[in-house]
């Protein structure tokens, strides 16, 4: 979840870009002041606010001549994470202003926390838990303190669509797994369900599940010596046979022939 971390106090000037992460690199501004310019525009920050380096968009900052700028920041990455971050202004504004900055003064020293705790050694270990648990918490408390307008409605529809979307990653291998059961399981209409979960992900549940079970299939196939029967079994398909042309339709080929085309692929 975390990629890197740091604090850098800046010198009169000094900007970074413009360039494009291929993370999100959330920046809390400690003291003085900068510039962070978004999609054309230039909006002036100063302690206590924040600002957001999104995933592939092009993005650019320099820290004030008379006042420079010193900030926190975090990099971090996953679908998860855009997801927190949706619930907030803070991704389609790309910057947070604080009302006063005790506003913000939390999400700070937790930041702050965090940079300063940061253990590199042994990603297993207890101190990794608690960044962990800290970096959650600095989402928490950016998605209270910049709430969505409509927060409540637009929480309730991302949420479903996650909920949902989270069902089938984690029981794609449960063969009785179809749309109807999601509906019934989170208390929805299963066409409201599907209309929420193609707006968030350009396709319908039944096609991210198939997407889900096919890939998994693939990689077992290309990693083991297991059956195309067990295989079957371990994505939700109690017909082998079933399974076989489903995987035919969605690959091109069968999957008897994962290991040649992997082969022929590869050279």
């Amino acid at each position: 979840m975390m990629d890197f971390c740091g604090y850098e106090k800046c010198t009169p000037k000094y900007g970074f870009g413009p360039a494009i992460r291929d993370n999100y690199v959330l920046h809390y501004i400690e003291e003085g002041k900068g510039q962070f310019i978004y999609n054309g525009k230039t909006y002036h920050l100063q302690a206590g606010d924040l600002f957001l380096l999104k995933e592939n968009e092009l993005l650019y900052y320099e820290a004030d001549i008379n006042d420079p700028w010193s900030y926190y920041w975090l990099g971090l990455s996953g679908t998860k994470v855009a997801d927190y971050f949706k619930l907030s202004t803070l991704m389609q504004d790309g910057y947070a202003i604080a009302k006063d900055f005790e506003a913000t003064q939390l999400i700070g020293e937790t930041i702050k926390f965090i940079v300063t705790q940061n253990i590199t050694k042994d990603y297993y270990s207890i101190e990794t838990l608690q960044i962990l648990s800290k970096i959650y918490e600095v989402l928490y408390l950016i998605a209270h303190q910049f709430p969505l307008k409509e927060a409540s409605k637009q929480k309730s529809t991302h949420q479903l669509y996650f909920e949902a979307r989270t069902i089938m990653d984690k029981q794609y291998g449960n063969e009785t797994l179809n749309v109807n059961y999601i509906a019934e399981l989170l208390g929805v209409n299963r066409s409201y369900l599907s209309t929420i979960f193609k707006e968030h992900e350009q396709m319908t549940p039944k096609d991210y599940l198939t997407k889900v079970r096919m890939n998994r299939a693939k990689q077992l196939l290309e990693s083991s010596d297991l059956t195309v029967k067990i295989v079957a079994l371990s994505v939700g398909y109690s017909d082998p046979l079933y399974f076989s042309k489903s995987f035919k339709k969605y690959y091109g080929y069968n999957p008897s022939e994962v290991a040649k085309v992997t082969q022929n692929t590869e050279i």
